[in-house]
């Protein structure tokens, strides 16, 4: 995923207010210079200048394809995130917000619901990743286009996580924002008034897999409105899809307003 964060997957269990985060998956691999095509890489440059220089993207995910798998028990609430799909986890809806100013990220939320139909196998829940730690919210919890006001509703607090582990794939803020550029790129193609976008890349390095990244690049503004990723099949893990699409943002984003201990990890965001 070309926005500047790892592919390594982990699942957090949440038992009554305790949350433990248990390492899963596979090692991420180490990022190759940018090969292939010369009029692709040079697009992709102005890619990479463009979404740097926006204030934050909405990624919405679908279960069709899912960033999440979801599972409540009398255990608690757990998830994976960037994996293929589990036995007894249901595939979210995921609509994840990535806030950054100077081209660095500033917050991470993902907002967690149920992507099926029937009743719920997990209730909705959000996440948050501050410089101060990360949270989890009761009920999804996007982030807000314009300050918080008296009447904005308030995502309850269910609590901090200690350690942070990964909001959708962030494992810290800090860190450099928008696409990057590497991997082999293929030929770009033309489609209406837009570019199809095609390269490879490593995905981890133990076990061996590849990504393949489709990328829809609007033409007016170099910046990306959709992006697909296949996956390889590696050791005991099978091939997986990520489907996203993105809402691209000029003006500063906002974490959601909440209460409780949760409050003092989302002020200043």
């Amino acid at each position: 995923m070309r926005l500047a964060r790892k592919a390594t997957a982990g699942v957090a269990v949440l038992v009554g207010l305790l949350a433990v985060l248990v390492p899963s998956g596979p090692a991420a691999a180490a990022t190759p210079k940018a090969t292939g095509d010369a009029a692709a890489i040079a697009l992709y440059r102005k890619v990479v200048a463009a979404t740097s220089a926006t204030s934050g993207v909405e990624e919405i995910f679908t279960a069709a394809a899912p960033l999440t798998q979801a599972r409540y028990s009398s255990a608690g609430l757990s998830w994976y995130i960037m994996q293929p799909k589990k036995a007894g986890f249901a595939a979210a809806d995921d609509v994840v917000f990535i806030a950054a100013a100077g081209g660095k990220v500033r917050f991470v939320t993902d907002s967690v619901v149920y992507g099926g139909t029937g009743k719920a196998p997990f209730p909705p829940f959000g996440l948050v990743l501050t410089a101060k730690g990360e949270v989890l919210l009761d009920g999804a919890a996007p982030a807000l286009a314009a300050p918080p006001l008296p009447t904005t509703p308030i995502e309850a607090c269910a609590t901090p996580l200690k350690p942070p582990h990964f909001v959708a794939g962030y494992p810290q803020v800090g860190v450099a924002y928008g696409y990057s550029l590497y991997g082999h790129f293929d030929p770009l193609k033309q489609a209406a008034k837009d570019y199809d976008v095609t390269s490879t890349f490593p995905w981890s390095s133990k076990p061996s897999r590849t990504a393949t990244e489709l990328d829809v690049v609007q033409a007016s503004t170099d910046l990306p409105v959709e992006s697909i990723v296949h996956v390889s099949a590696g050791g005991q893990y099978p091939a997986f899809t990520l489907r996203w699409v993105n809402v691209w943002f000029k003006k500063a984003l906002y974490p959601p307003k909440t209460n409780g201990a949760c409050a003092a990890y989302l002020k200043g965001a």
